[in-house]
C-alpha cells in the first residue's frame, strides 16, 4: 500500500514530492505530472507517462495525442537515455512521507526504498489485533504494547510461593499497625491527663498570683497609715516588753526590736550628752525629734545601696564626735552590719558606742601587726 495520491500508482509522479521544480519539458502532457517510465512517439518523439499513453490508445484512437500519427503500444519507443538520466538524478520523497518518513530518495532508488521502508504499513500478526502500524514499530507493538500479545508464564509453584511470603508480611504488618493504634490510644490518654493537671496547675497560679497582688495592695496600705501616722507625730501601737515586731525592708520584713519600734519616732541623745561613748541618764524626760532619725518607711522603700547611703549619713557625723580621725574607717566598717542592728545603735547610742570601741581596738591592733612587720 502507497502513501502517495492514488493516481501515482499508474501514472506520473506529482510536483510537490521532489526537492527542487521540475522542468515543463519533463512533464507528461497527458497527466501534467512528472514523467514516470517515459515514452515517446515515433517520429516526432512526443513523450508521455507509459500508463498515461497506453490508457489513451486503448480507450481513444491509436493516434499521438499531440502530432496524430499513427501510434500503437507496439511502436511506441524509450526515451532518450540523456531525459533517463535527468529523471533517474531527481530526489524525491519516499512514498512514506505522510506515515513519517523524513527522507528524499534519488528516483531511480525510490522503488528499492519503498519495498524496506521503516515506515511502510504492516498489519500486527498477534491473534484479534489487526491493528495498522509502521513496519520499524512492528516488534515493540506485538511484544510489548499490544493488549493481544502472548505473555510468557511464570512458574506457578514460585508465584504462589511469593504469594504465601506477601501475606504473611501483610499479616504481620497488620499486627503491628494495631499495636502502634494501641499504642497511640495510650499515649492520647495520658496527654489528656497531663493536659488536665497542667490545666488545674494553671488555675492555681492563678488564684495564688491574684492573693499576690491582694498582699500587696495590703501591704501598701499599710505602709502608706505608718507613713501618715508618722507624718502626723502618732506614736505607733504599744507593743509589749521583750516582743520583737516586723519592719518592712527592702528584700522582706527586717526583725526589729520591740523598743525600737516603740521610740523610733523619738529623739536620741543630743551629742552633748555622749560623754566618751556612754549616754547619761535622761529619765523623765520627753522624746522629741531629731534630724538623725530614719524614717523606717522611707528606708524600707529605699534601694539597699541607698540604705547604706542613708544609715551612713546619721552614723558619720556621731562617730566624729568621738574620733574625728578614724570616723571614715569606722562609718565603713559599721554598714557591714545588718541594717536593723544599724537602726538599733542609732537609737541607743550606749550600743553604739560599744561597737564603735570594738572597731577602734580592731583598728589598733591591725596597725600594730602592721607595724611590726614593717
Amino acid at each position: 500500500m502507497a502513501a502517495c495520491s492514488p493516481t501515482e500508482d499508474k501514472y506520473g509522479y506529482d510536483d510537490s514530492r521532489f526537492q527542487k521544480d521540475i522542468d515543463e519539458n519533463f512533464h507528461c502532457s497527458i497527466c501534467y505530472n512528472v514523467l514516470k517510465e517515459p515514452r515517446m512517439c515515433r517520429n516526432n518523439e512526443h513523450i508521455f507517462c507509459l500508463a498515461c499513453i497506453i490508457r489513451n490508445l486503448n480507450e481513444n484512437s491509436e493516434t499521438c495525442p499531440e502530432c496524430n500519427e499513427d501510434l500503437s503500444v507496439d511502436t511506441l519507443r524509450r526515451a532518450p537515455r540523456s531525459v533517463m538520466n535527468y529523471l533517474s538524478e531527481l530526489k524525491i520523497k519516499c512514498d512514506f512521507a505522510s506515515r513519517g518518513c523524513p527522507e528524499f530518495i534519488r528516483l531511480e532508488a525510490l522503488e528499492s526504498h519503498v519495498l524496506n521502508c521503516g515506515f511502510s504499513p504492516v498489519l500486527c500478526s498477534n491473534e484479534e489485533c489487526g491493528l495498522e502500524i509502521n513496519k520499524q514499530d512492528r516488534v515493540h507493538h506485538e511484544t510489548e504494547v499490544c493488549e493481544y500479545r502472548r505473555v510468557k508464564c511464570h512458574d506457578c509453584g514460585q508465584i504462589q510461593e511469593l504469594v504465601g511470603v506477601l501475606m504473611e508480611i501483610n499479616n504481620t504488618t497488620s499486627e503491628k499497625v494495631e499495636v502502634l493504634k494501641e499504642n497511640m490510644k495510650q499515649e492520647f490518654k495520658k496527654f489528656q491527663v497531663v493536659k488536665k493537671d497542667v490545666k488545674h496547675v494553671k488555675e492555681n497560679l492563678s488564684k495564688v498570683n491574684k492573693n499576690v497582688a491582694e498582699l500587696k495592695v495590703t501591704v501598701t496600705q499599710i505602709l502608706q497609715k505608718l507613713s501618715n501616722l508618722e507624718m502626723m507625730g502618732n506614736s505607733p501601737s504599744p507593743v509589749k516588753p521583750n516582743e520583737g515586731a516586723m519592719l518592712p525592708g527592702a528584700y522582706g520584713s527586717v526583725s526589729m526590736p520591740a523598743a525600737v519600734l516603740r521610740n523610733i519616732m523619738y529623739a536620741w541623745p543630743s551629742p552633748a550628752t555622749v560623754n566618751h561613748g556612754r549616754v547619761r541618764d535622761q529619765d523623765n524626760q520627753d522624746p522629741r525629734p531629731d534630724q538623725d532619725l530614719l524614717n523606717p518607711s522611707v528606708l524600707a522603700q529605699a534601694s539597699p545601696p541607698d540604705q547604706k547611703q542613708m544609715l551612713g549619713e546619721r552614723l558619720f557625723p556621731l562617730i566624729q564626735q568621738t574620733h574625728p580621725d578614724l570616723a571614715g574607717k569606722i562609718t565603713g566598717m559599721l554598714l557591714e552590719i545588718d541594717n536593723a542592728e544599724l537602726l538599733h545603735m542609732l537609737e541607743f547610742r550606749e550600743a553604739l558606742a560599744a561597737k564603735v570601741e570594738e572597731v577602734v581596738s580592731v583598728l589598733k591592733a591591725h596597725q600594730a601587726r602592721e607595724s611590726k612587720q614593717h
